[in-house]
């Protein structure tokens, strides 16, 4: 082969390695990007696996304390920050080595344990040993960004968000009773229900309940959803953690089923974030601080937000986008994943458009810590805004961008310290 033609060749097979976000057009420039980013692996939270469960076998034990991220979790999060690193180089946003230049990164987290850490690690595998840090409050602080209702930001009335709910969900019994085939599953996995069981458990048995509270500014809810929800989890996160086969659910709790009853987890967010009532409050502080990031031009060329599955929850359905990564169900936000938004600018019009996506690793990348690259990504992908389908490349001008979130965020009552 002539020499020509084995440069040809090794150009074209590096660029095929190149997600298709990452191969531009030679009209557009990167010019920034924002991720809301859930944090990574970690151990159940007390009452994920609670005391009294209906399970009849002792549940695992864990190495870290509750909720606090695992030594899996830390590596899997830097994975994904040395993947960034690479890929956003590849686009010219940074330089392939070396430290970025000061204020070129910016890293909020939440006041847990499990984000401040996730960040960290993110930190140390974008800029290996540059000092990068992470902002954050002080343990048990409010931060307006991730929890604006309990910092005072956001007006919320219970009966309000009940009604809401009810027309978001069409009622939450007729929601958990579409996902009858999951509880069963679940049921299954818990040793409640199946060959032998002579009284199986019937978690959908359980009386539904969401109607406001004593407090005009809350809501009491309870039933099968609640009950399931992060009983589902847990069985995710010790596959995730690499538990043995015969450890993960007491060994019935395979991979298709860890997915299937994901469904559960992800249903406790059609409750408490995702109609727009709920989705505009829980996001009125970090929406604006998106948009205020992706309109700075003196900011952060990559700004990243490390909060938690209700965060991308809430921005998604203020979005109205939808997502599914493999391992996961639909709409249950991922272990280490994120919202994506790009900035990108038409050189030869000046026009700026945002291209939103979600990223993650699959759950089996994450359970065997497989290296991320250009030629081995994580799940990317672009998520369309329904609004601006029929812009360039589907995308929203930043303008429109602008004007379809600020439109659906609640409004604020008190200054968002989110600077």
């Amino acid at each position: 082969m002539k020499l020509g033609s084995m440069l040809l060749s090794a150009v074209a097979a590096a660029v095929s390695c190149v997600p298709a976000a990452a191969q531009e057009r030679p009209d557009l420039q990167l010019e920034k990007v924002v991720m809301v980013v859930r944090h990574g692996l970690r151990a159940p939270l007390a009452d994920e696996a609670p005391v009294g469960t209906m399970a009849r076998q002792p549940w695992p034990e864990w190495q870290v304390r509750e909720s606090y991220l695992t030594e899996r979790g830390y590596t899997g999060m830097r994975l994904l920050g040395a993947y960034d690193r690479e890929a956003y180089a590849a686009r010219g946003l940074f330089g392939a080595a070396g430290c970025p230049v000061p204020g070129a990164v910016r890293i909020r987290s939440s006041t847990a344990q499990r984000a401040i850490q996730s960040g960290k690690a993110l930190a140390e595998g974008f800029a290996p040993g540059c000092g990068l840090t992470v902002e954050h409050g002080a343990p048990g602080d409010r931060d307006p960004i991730f929890d604006p209702r309990g910092a005072g930001m956001v007006t919320y009335d219970g009966a309000a968000a009940v009604a809401a709910i009810d027309r978001h969900t069409g009622g939450i019994q007729a929601l958990a009773e579409r996902h009858r085939a999951a509880f069963r599953t679940l049921e299954e996995i818990l040793g409640c229900r199946g060959k032998g069981i002579a009284r199986p458990c019937d978690i959908l048995a359980e009386e539904s309940v969401l109607k406001p509270a004593a407090d005009p500014a809350s809501f009491d809810f309870g039933g099968p959803i609640r009950t399931a929800s992060g009983t589902a989890q847990v069985f995710l996160l010790e596959y995730a953690e690499g538990f043995d086969p015969a450890r993960v659910g007491w060994g019935r709790a395979t991979p298709e089923k860890i997915e299937q009853i994901g469904a559960l987890h992800s249903l406790l967010f059609d409750v408490h974030v995702r109609a727009p009532y709920l989705a505009g409050r829980q996001s009125a502080v970090l929406g604006r601080r998106i948009l205020s990031s992706l309109q700075d031009p003196s900011g952060a060329k990559l700004d990243l937000v490390v909060g938690h599955d209700n965060n991308l929850n809430a921005m998604a359905a203020v979005l109205g986008v939808t997502f599914k990564v493999d391992g996961y169900a639909e709409n249950d936000a991922t272990v280490g994943g994120a919202l994506v938004f790009e900035l990108l600018r038409n050189p030869g019009s000046a026009e700026r458009y945002v291209r939103v996506a979600y990223q993650s690793q699959t759950l089996e990348q994450l359970r065997s810590l497989e290296p991320l690259s250009i030629a081995t990504p994580p799940s990317y992908k672009t998520l369309a805004i329904a609004e601006c389908a029929g812009g360039f490349q589907g995308m929203c001008t930043l303008q429109q961008f602008d004007a379809l979130v600020r439109g659906r965020l609640a409004p604020l009552d008190g200054p968002a310290r989110s600077r």
